[in-house]
């Protein structure tokens, strides 16, 4: 019944968290414009990110650019958590995987290690 008692308090707990931005932003203008700043050149830094994750998946890069768009909304709303591999480092975790195997072109490093 925990869960119950969540899932029922959820509209709350999102009225509370948007009450709770608009008055700091209220409070502080300034501060949403940087927000805003620093919102919209993450989003143009992703674009040649995305079109690179739909070419290693395989994908077409449409595919790559609708789905940054849905899970940048779902963590912009949700939060992100500080650990979580995130922008350059989730393309390098990706492609250094395959740089690295016995075929690819940094396969000999793999005897360092």
């Amino acid at each position: 019944a925990p869960t119950l008692s969540v899932i029922r308090s959820t509209p709350y707990l999102l009225y509370e968290f948007a009450a709770k931005g608009a008055a700091l932003y209220w409070s502080k203008p300034a501060l949403l414009g940087k927000e805003l700043l620093a919102g919209v050149i993450v989003a143009i830094m992703q674009l040649p990110e995305s079109v690179a994750f739909s070419y290693v998946a395989g994908v077409p890069p449409a595919v790559g650019l609708q789905s940054t768009v849905i899970l940048g909304f779902i963590t912009g709303l949700l939060g992100g958590k500080a650990a979580m591999i995130s922008g350059c480092a989730g393309a390098m975790a990706v492609i250094a995987k395959e740089m690295t195997s016995d075929t690819g072109p940094l396969g000999h490093l793999r005897d360092f290690y």
